[in-house]
């Protein structure tokens, strides 16, 4: 095993961009491997240039069509019902129950689930007269190449009885894998396909020497965060999201788990907030859907340094004294929307996008933000809380019922607390 400087160019071979130590905390049998190793592991690529590569042994890939078969054959043998071809024309209510129109007649269900993949903005318009809401989601062109079939991977292939792993440049953007006996290159950018190509030819060498024989085009789907929706309908009873999943296999399991606690018991074993569809509140219209989808796809694999804000879908919600703020050197970032200053620059600091490109703590901000509380403790400051919401509690008995909600007291009358709240197992609710 060899340990990488600081500055190395890392290739991942078989795995996804996630910090080593981050995957060790989660259990998955990552490895750290110097040069000899790499060229053991793919002999078909440069070296020359790289400090080392991070190496998944249990990285693979699977036919999605015979998947799909295999899923569907198990349903069918727990008494399930797959009816094909059979697009929802018109959603209703009737007694409590969910009525689809379909060109196969009427169909009547207790509990809905919407997982329409790209075409589920389409679909969640129709629960809108329901308590429904515009679907926070956009669909991107996801394209992918495959060359003709290469002679040289065919004998190693069969010569060692396997498949290259693949390989993910991270620098450069894109993913190289094995299909049969030829490569499949997946670049981000269509339009700039020359500069991909020539870093992939300059990585793995034998791609020169063939020709492309197909170029798959296909929709992508995002939501403003990248993550996708799983969970309840937010407004509309007995309905629920498996939606909008930018890497559908890899997460198709979880989905499928979280989704049936969902239904069946009212809540999940894990915290899903991070792909709760309630997350997104009124804000998100398709404006600020459209820009933070292409900015999360456009930084895919980029580093997501802790105190950086991403810049796109701004100052949708600002709160009365927000030009006051800015007055005041106020440096802006986000929360559910809400534009709040992170820190209060002075004349001569730093407030560059690059300047919050670091994994320190400190940064421009610290000396100011040492004067800010200071300040406070001294005098007086600004209270600018616009990222949180407020509730008014009355009638008899609303201390003691809110009391009961929490997992601490409710302060005395004048006074302010913080406090919990837990579900029916006693976890707090985020």
């Amino acid at each position: 095993m060899a340990e990488l400087p600081s500055s190395a160019r890392v290739v991942v071979i078989g795995g996804g961009a996630v910090g080593v130590s981050a995957l060790y905390y989660r259990g998955i049998d990552i490895e750290m491997c110097n040069m000899d190793d790499l060229k053991n592991l793919y002999p078909f690529h440069e070296t020359h240039d790289l400090a080392g590569r991070l190496y998944d042994p249990n990285d693979g890939d699977i036919d999605l069509a015979q998947l799909t078969q295999a899923m569907a054959k198990g349903a069918r043998d727990l008494s399930a019902k797959i009816i094909r071809f059979c697009p929802v024309e018109g959603v209703e209510r009737e007694n409590g129950e969910w009525v689809l129109t379909t060109p196969k007649g009427r169909i009547k269900a207790d509990i809905v689930v919407n997982t329409a993949r790209y075409r589920a903005q389409k679909l969640a318009r129709m629960f809108i007269p329901f308590g429904g809401r515009e679907f926070p989601m956009m669909t991107m062109s996801h394209q992918y190449l495959l060359t003709d079939e290469i002679p040289e991977l065919a004998e190693w292939s069969i010569e060692n009885n396997q498949k290259l792993p693949l390989l993910r440049d991270v620098d450069s953007s894109y993913y190289l894998r094995q299909e049969k006996n030829d490569l499949k290159l997946g670049p981000d950018d269509l339009e700039r396909l020359e500069w991909y190509m020539e870093g992939a030819m300059a990585r793995v060498p034998m791609l020169s020497k063939v020709g492309i024989s197909k170029v798959i085009n296909g929709p992508i789907p995002y939501t403003p965060d990248g993550n996708g929706l799983i969970g309840p309908m937010p407004g509309v009873p007995n309905a629920f999201e498996a939606c909008v999943f930018t890497f559908g296999i890899v997460q198709a399991g979880g989905a499928g788990k979280v989704l049936a606690e969902w239904v069946v018991e009212g809540q999940t074993e894990w915290d899903m907030w991070a792909n709760d569809p309630r997350r997104f509140t009124g804000f998100v219209d398709q404006d600020y859907t459209n820009q933070k989808g292409m900015e999360i796809y456009g930084y895919e694999y980029a580093m997501h340094f802790p105190h950086h804000e991403w810049p796109a879908g701004r100052d949708k919600k600002l709160s009365p004294i927000h030009d006051r703020i800015v007055e005041l050197g106020g440096v802006m970032g986000a929360a559910n929307g809400w534009e709040r200053a992170n820190w209060f620059a002075q004349s001569g600091d730093d407030t560059s996008h690059e300047a919050t490109q670091t994994w320190d703590r400190n940064g421009p901000w610290l000396q100011r933000i040492q004067q800010e509380c200071h300040a406070v403790r001294d005098a007086a400051g600004i209270l600018d809380l616009p990222g949180f919401s407020r509730y008014r509690l009355s009638g008899k008995g609303a201390r003691d019922w809110l009391d009961q909600q929490t997992a601490s007291n409710v302060p005395k009358t004048g006074r302010i607390g913080l406090a919990y709240f837990t579900d029916k197992r006693g976890r707090v609710v985020t």
